[in-house]
This record gives structure tokens, sequence and C-alpha cells, in this order.
């Protein structure tokens, strides 16, 4: 599965990120509400997700809580 249809079930479900980083919880999390609100910002929505792994390497162990 690419990196976009895992940040697309992601932001598009509620599934519980138990084992991310807090900071990674918090942006999946802005990032929920603002695609529950206004659901044509999900591309938007994608894309900074993927920035924000692309920045952070820390945050490349909580792929495997998406």
């Amino acid at each position: 599965m690419s990196d976009a249809a895992v940040f697309r079930r992601t932001l598009t479900s509620n599934k519980d990120l138990g084992g991310a980083s807090l900071a990674t919880k918090i942006l999946v999390t802005r990032l929920r509400r603002q695609v529950s609100d206004t659901p044509s910002a999900l591309d938007q929505a994608i894309r900074e997700l993927s920035s924000y792994f692309d920045k952070h390497q820390f945050a490349s162990k909580d792929m495997a809580a998406l």
C-alpha cells in the first residue's frame, strides 16, 4: 500500500494512534478534524502529513501506528 493510501485511510478513520509520538497524534487529530469539517481538504491534508514524515525522521517509526 502506498504512503498516500495509508495517509488517506488514517485521515478518514478513527483508528487509535496509541503507538505514535505525541507530535504525530496532535497533527493527525488536527488534520482529521479539518478533513471532517471540509472533505475537499483531504488531498491537502495528505500532502501536509506526507511532508511531516519527510521532514521529521523521528516520526518514521510512527508509520507503523498508522
